[in-house]
């Protein structure tokens, strides 16, 4: 069932090129919100996800959750910060959306980019911030002094994006530090009730 699930957004990614923003989110809706589900839905918010942008474990933690969480008949999104080193030829079919997701970040709203495709068969969400920090276009993931922001400015960007796509996840799974951040905004954004899990 889980890879019937992917090839459905694989095709619907696809399928989506030539359309309008409200098409194309009408044609994702469709696939969450069906009465034939039977997993939950799932969103998994993360710094890393391997072989494309892995430092340490978190890394193969967000591939290897995300495959399991599948083969048991979860549908499973990935939300990730897009780095400019990123293994860009490891992702199939990506593609920057004709949407722009706006976050409110330090008394301003800064404009996202927002990338989908699919990675070892799980979809994928990159966001790319239109910030004049330039947060991940540095080359590196960790260690820099504004690491705070940077990651404080991805939470709330990936949280934009579920509500302003109108998801409304069972869970949204949040890993390690970098995204801790999602739980003080949760609540704001997205008032349906969903569990919200967090492990470091």
């Amino acid at each position: 069932m889980a890879w019937k699930k992917d090839s459905r957004i694989r095709d619907a990614y696809l399928a989506c090129e030539s359309k309008g923003e409200h098409e194309r989110l009408t044609t994702f809706l469709k696939l969450t919100y069906t009465s034939t589900r039977t997993g939950l839905h799932i969103i998994l918010i993360a710094a890393e996800m391997a072989p494309v942008a892995k430092v340490g474990g978190l890394g193969d933690v967000i591939t290897g959750l995300g495959k399991a969480l599948q083969r048991k008949g979860h549908l499973v999104e990935i939300v990730l910060p897009k780095y400019d080193y990123i293994q860009y030829d490891l992702i199939a079919d990506l593609k920057a959306l004709d949407v722009v997701i706006e976050s409110y970040f330090d008394g301003q709203l800064f404009r996202n980019k927002i990338w989908v495709g699919t990675i070892e068969g799980l979809p994928v969400y990159l966001i790319e911030p239109h910030h004049p920090a330039k947060f991940f276009w540095r080359g590196t993931y960790y260690g820099e002094h504004d690491d705070f922001k940077r990651f404080s400015f991805f939470s709330r960007a990936a949280l934009e994006l579920l509500y302003e796509a109108g998801k409304r996840p069972d869970i949204i799974h949040c890993h390690d530090w970098q995204t801790t951040f999602v739980v003080w905004t949760k609540s704001y954004l997205l008032k349906s009730c969903c569990l919200m899990v967090i492990d470091f």
